[in-house]
């Protein structure tokens, strides 16, 4: 506990340093230097007090006021982890940068800050202190471009979306709040405050229909930012669901967990399409987040149901499921919306149709990007696996136990959610780094910096989760290990998982042995290098190839019901056309504009109605003011 308070101060502290320093080089030096040993020390701290089930110098008076259990604990374990790849990979990052940047290391404090605060607040003015403070500095953090019209009206929705989720927050926490404003566990009859808590949290989470502000503002802010929005800052909506799920109790809890479920379900589904649909590569793995949220999502329902179902081992696993799936996005996508950073920094370029044949001049970031699409796309061997296969060993095993119809749907959509990502990163990472580059980019260098760096620590933690699974369970989730050692099914995740790791080893033994004997075979051959064949033609060139747009051209045009997007298809009357043609695909924000944007213009034009009421005289606004006390003074009364 004292030393996470420690290491608040020092962040506070650094965040006033960065005032100081006018030089942009020392200033991104020192402080990624800070962040990235704090965040060392804070990791270590987190992951101790995982596996030892208990805090550390504890502190009365601060436990009044703050949390510091296992859920707060194991939040801070993703928030430390990608703070410290982040921490590493902004020093080179933001050299890019030739304004001053100190305003940006003082919002990068002040969110690091108001995170750790809302992780532990216990109560509720606190919370919303640092709810609003993490919402204010991320917005400025977004805005970093503010040059850029786009970046401003990104910056808009997402302030307005913030504005909304906190105002759901102060309804629902002034009744489930006690008289000092402290959580309190609460039993409820209805369920409409967790309709609000849903809206509050699910703002910041952005599942849909809340999603609106996620994909604009992530591919407005810097990589680094993106990185830790998308992997850490929406996680504080799934945190505040979980933290509400265990003190907010009600008669239908069943209803809320298929609530839970179904919007996950469409979540998923519907991100992951609208993902397909992107040509614009940040924006993708923005919608890509929103698939994710709702594969956490799943787990969170399907845990609920199960518990109603009385199959408390199996709500165990998917809720297993769903915090390892909340720790494995923040490490996968991290690592893809750095190695983006590292393409446009490289290239300048962040549309997949003018990208290709950078896996030639980027290898490296190339095999962060592969990693990084396979660990998303829930391939073996590496993390995404192993959260999405305790959601579906749940849903198998609660079948066997007679109770089909949501395992059915959770199988389902988890097997198109799966096959749909394959898809669409397939096309992400073919379109960027294989074939001919589409444009001439002279002088593309990869240089072994401190980006290179961070996004190979985050490639590590992909392939010890995925291959160590049996260790990384037990060891993230030994304090319910320990506590339900008696339950069956529980127990035997743990064989699976450690029969699994075994045979990783074995497989990748034979494939290291058969590398070498092939090595030492061809030692003393000379190996002849050609192009591939094709077909006889002698100069491929990338006009030849399938640009993002045609390559899932079938998947977008089955689901076009849905995704809405517009297809352009040229007309060709020529035998040999003397003019380049194109096939091209342009996605639609479809919630936006078919929902938001038009009840927004309603709004505008209802409230311009009231505008006499905001008329500029001091006079009316005191009158104003006298009428709020009397109305409190009388409902006091």
């Amino acid at each position: 506990m004292i030393i996470i308070l420690i290491l608040t101060l020092v962040f506070f502290f650094f965040s006033f340093l960065s005032f100081f320093i006018k030089d942009n080089r020392s200033l991104n030096r020192i402080n990624s230097f800070a962040v990235y040993i704090s965040s060392l020390i804070g990791l270590a701290v987190s992951l101790a007090c995982i596996y030892l089930h208990r805090d550390f110098l504890e502190l009365e008076f601060v436990k009044k006021y703050f949390y510091f259990d296992y859920y707060s604990y194991f939040f801070m374990l993703v928030l430390f982890l990608i703070l410290f790849a982040v921490g590493i990979y902004s020093e080179d990052y933001l050299k890019k940068y030739t304004k001053p940047l100190n305003f940006f290391w003082f919002n990068f404090y002040i969110l690091i800050i108001s995170m750790i605060g809302v992780l532990n607040s216990r109560n509720s003015f606190l919370f919303i202190f640092f709810w609003e403070a993490m919402a204010f500095s991320s917005f400025f953090l977004v805005m970093t471009e503010y040059e850029k019209k786009s970046v401003l009206n990104s910056g808009l929705i997402y302030m307005i979306a913030n504005g909304v989720g906190a105002l759901f927050l102060l309804i629902s926490f002034s009744i489930i709040s006690d008289s000092s404003g402290n959580f309190q566990n609460i039993y409820l009859k209805n369920s409409y405050i967790w309709l609000m808590i849903l809206l509050g949290f699910g703002l910041k989470a952005g599942f849909i229909p809340l999603h609106i502000w996620l994909p604009e503002a992530h591919p407005a802010a810097p990589a680094n930012i993106s990185a830790i929005m998308s992997g850490v800052m929406i996680k504080m909506g799934i945190y505040g669901i979980i933290r509400m799920s265990l003190m907010v109790k009600v008669d239908n809890y069943f209803f809320i967990g298929k609530m839970i479920l179904f919007i996950g379900i469409i979540s998923a589904i519907l991100g992951v399409l609208f993902a397909l649909a992107q040509h614009e590569i940040k924006k993708l793995l923005a919608y890509h987040s929103i698939e994710n949220i709702g594969i956490i999502l799943i787990g969170l329902g399907l845990s609920i149901i199960l518990r109603t179902y009385g199959l408390y081992d199996l709500s165990l696993i998917a809720f297993f499921g769903a915090l390892l799936h909340t720790l494995n996005h923040a490490v996968f996508k991290s690592l893809l919306f750095m190695s983006s950073g590292s393409i446009l920094n490289a290239t300048h370029i962040s549309n997949l149709e003018e990208l290709g044949g950078l896996s030639k001049k980027m290898p490296l970031t190339s095999f962060s990007f592969l990693i990084g699409s396979a660990a998303i796309s829930g391939l073996p061997f590496l993390n995404g696996f192993i959260s999405e296969f305790l959601i579906y060993y749940a849903s198998f095993k609660a079948m066997k136990a007679g109770f089909y119809s949501f395992n059915i749907i959770t199988i389902l959509a988890l097997a198109i959610v799966g096959t749909l990502a394959l898809a669409c990163f397939t096309k992400a990472y073919s379109s960027i780094f294989l074939g001919e580059m589409r444009k001439n980019i002279p002088e593309i260098k990869e240089k072994k910096d401190s980006i290179i760096y961070s996004m190979f620590i985050l490639v590590f933690v992909c392939f010890i989760i995925g291959i160590l699974p049996y260790n990384s369970i037990l060891f993230l989730f030994s304090t319910y290990f320990s506590k339900f050692n008696y339950l069956i099914n529980l127990m035997d995740i743990l064989k699976i998982f450690m029969y699994m790791g075994v045979s990783y080893l074995f497989i990748f033994a034979f494939f290291g042995i058969f590398y070498f004997v092939r090595k030492n075979a061809l030692k003393n051959r000379k190996i002849d290098y050609s192009l591939t064949w094709d077909c006889g033609y002698s100069m491929p060139s990338s006009k030849m190839q399938y640009g993002a747009s045609s390559f899932v051209q079938p998947i977008t045009e089955f689901f076009r019901f849905i995704i809405n997007s517009k297809s352009h298809y040229p007309e060709i009357n020529e035998y040999f056309p003397s003019k380049d043609y194109h096939f091209s695909t342009h996605p639609r924000a479809v919630f936006y504009e078919t929902i938001y944007k038009p009840l927004g213009s309603k709004l505008k034009k209802l409230s311009s109605r009231f505008s006499f009421v905001q008329s500029g005289s001091l006079r009316l606004y005191i009158l104003y003011i006298l009428i709020a006390l009397l109305f409190l003074i009388l409902w006091k009364i």
